[in-house]
């Protein structure tokens, strides 16, 4: 289940992402997701929780962002399907769904990435991470 922090906030008010996403898997959900715009996404399983930071970008329009967290997140669950939502899953979701986010607000209009253009940007997000840890 995927709800924007505002969302959050509106169904249970003063109570943190944390506790939100916990909630959430306590009345049955395998997946709790809380997208905040800029500051990123929260994801979390009985097996794990990740924060993901929001990639840097020029924002042109915000109309669509949430609407391509969701189709990336779709595609990463129908690529696979398996229902072990550990670390490494939730990463590859999260950043997956996070830099297609990204992609469409650095665009005028619901521009949504292709999937080639995904496929390329994370190809680079994971060089350029791989050049700073070395």
């Amino acid at each position: 289940m995927k709800l924007s922090s505002d969302d959050a906030r509106w169904l249970y008010p003063r109570t943190s992402p944390d506790d939100v996403a916990q909630r959430l898997l306590d009345l049955g959900t395998e997946l709790a997701i809380i997208t905040d715009g800029a500051s990123g996404s929260y994801l979390r399983s009985n097996a794990a929780e990740i924060e993901v930071p929001a990639p840097p970008v020029l924002v042109k329009d915000t109309v669509g962002a949430g609407d391509s967290y969701m189709s990336s997140l779709i595609a990463g669950l129908i690529e696979d399907p398996e229902d072990d939502f550990g670390y490494g899953k939730l990463t590859r979701l999260g950043t997956a769904a996070s830099l297609a986010a990204a992609i469409t607000v650095g665009r005028h209009g619901a521009n949504p990435p292709t999937r080639a253009e995904l496929i390329r940007s994370l190809e680079m997000a994971q060089t350029s991470r791989k050049n700073s840890d070395d």
